[in-house]
């Protein structure tokens, strides 16, 4: 099985927020994937 998979721009907006807001210096190279996840307070699935 293979997954394509490419970065968004930092100031793309996901779920309502801009993606710079929940995730930092992510990384996705060959099997692996690295990075912070924000806790972004009071955010809820819509």
């Amino acid at each position: 099985m293979s997954l394509s998979v490419k970065p968004e721009d930092g100031e793309a907006v996901l779920f309502g927020k801009a993606v710079n807001e929940l995730q930092s210096e992510v990384v996705v190279a060959d099997d692996e994937v690295t990075g912070t996840l924000k806790y972004v307070n009071g955010y809820v699935e819509e």
